[in-house]
């Protein structure tokens, strides 16, 4: 009996496939395969990576499960994969949740490993994105905002930068006893979930918001207060989104700068914290005459610090506002929660990671206020009225509420 000849669309499919496998030589259909093993958009694919996965996963899990009476019975192992991770303020994600999952637990540590990209040590981006923070920045901010990030929590004692995924399974089999993502795999990677931390928050669930400023930096920070004679008003501490990746969701730098003016310098001292990616360029010309903390946009601690310190700080969605999210001890009221021109800020995108729309984060304190309206200054001095009555009704300490 015959074979069924294909139909028209699928004889296309591989006489295109045919074409560009002979174009592009045989790395590209290699890579290609592996990408619909990890990535299947059809019913073959899915099959085989069903099979892959429970293949690979089982084997090594049998491995671990074998050594775990040699392993550490009491540190969590968070494993960042730069695969599906961005090199961003987004790790204070996996580090808040990390450490909840260690005090769920009973863990007394927590173990933080780096694994490599395909591409360089990190994901393939847009080009849009490599034209602003191309590897070498993203190589600089691995050093200058993850590994410091990690160290606003003492309960984080190891980091292992993995100089390749296999180092990166080895730990893996080797230290499976507890682990983050809990489905974690090099071979399978997925990237942490904010779900992880909001679920529970929303179930009635302590959450703790654990990141804190080193001592040394906060001294640092009151002598600098000291010699200002900051300390004897009320820090106000604004940092400023303004760089060439998606300006559309930059700051307001006008409204800014016009409620800075208005507000009672014997009552207030303002201060502004520039974007790391143009502290080195001129302050705008409407901020003239206004203090600016650079110190804090490159030392991270020094701008965990100030973000403590501060009487209020006030942003617009951006990276370093997770500092302020995952302490609490920091009073914020963050604004422009949405750019709908901006993938990562679309309404859609916001709800697909399981925030509510036109409310802040459930684990939030009294102190912290996510505002789902636009950075003008109408909205930025009624906002600011509101928190400040908060805080003056509730005394200076941010306590959680019960």
């Amino acid at each position: 009996m015959l074979p069924t000849p294909p139909d028209s669309s699928t004889l296309r499919r591989l006489i295109g496939a045919a074409g560009k496998a002979r174009r592009n030589g045989t790395k590209w259909l290699l890579r290609r395969l592996w990408d619909e093993l990890r990535h299947p958009m059809r019913l073959p694919g899915k099959i085989w990576r069903s099979v892959i996965v429970i293949g690979y996963a089982g084997g090594l899990g049998a491995i671990g499960f074998a050594l775990r009476p040699f392993t550490s019975r009491s540190t969590l192992y968070v494993f960042y994969d730069f695969q599906v991770s961005p090199v961003t303020f987004d790790i204070c994600w996996p580090v808040t949740i990390a450490e909840n999952i260690r005090r769920k637990r009973g863990l007394t540590d927590i173990h933080f490993v780096f694994v490599p990209g395909y591409h360089d040590g990190f994901r393939d981006e847009t080009p849009d994105y490599e034209a602003v923070v191309d590897r070498p920045a993203r190589r600089w901010r691995m050093s200058q905002i993850l590994v410091p990030v990690l160290q606003l929590l003492p309960e984080i004692t190891g980091i292992t930068i993995c100089q390749s995924r296999s180092e990166a399974t080895f730990l893996r089999v080797l230290h499976g006893r507890h682990v983050y993502p809990p489905s974690y795999w090099p071979g399978l990677p997925v990237a942490h979930k904010p779900a992880h931390l909001l679920a529970p928050a929303r179930e009635g669930l302590s959450v703790a918001l654990p990141l804190r400023a080193p001592s040394h930096a906060m001294r640092y920070v009151k002598q600098w207060q000291a010699a200002k004679q900051y300390d004897e008003r009320k820090l106000i501490v604004i940092t400023l989104r303004n760089y060439a990746y998606m300006p559309e969701r930059n700051s307001n730098i006008v409204a800014w700068a016009r409620f800075a003016q208005g507000l009672d310098a014997r009552e207030f001292a303002v201060v502004f914290v520039p974007d790391t990616e143009t502290a080195m360029d001129n302050a705008p010309d409407v901020l003239s005459g206004f203090q600016f903390v650079t110190a804090a946009a490159w030392n991270l601690e020094i701008r965990m610090a100030l973000y403590e310190a501060a009487y209020l700080n006030l942003m617009v969605n951006n990276g370093p506002h997770g500092l302020c999210m995952f302490n609490e001890r920091c009073r914020y009221v963050m604004f422009k929660i949405l750019t709908e021109t901006a993938p990562q800020t679309t309404r859609e995108y916001m709800e697909f990671l399981g925030f509510e729309i036109g409310k802040s984060p459930p684990f939030s304190t009294r102190f912290q206020r996510w505002v789902w309206e636009e950075d003008s200054l109408s909205v930025i001095e009624r906002e600011f009225a509101a928190m400040r009555s908060e805080i003056e009704n509730n005394g200076l300490n941010p306590a959680r509420e019960a």
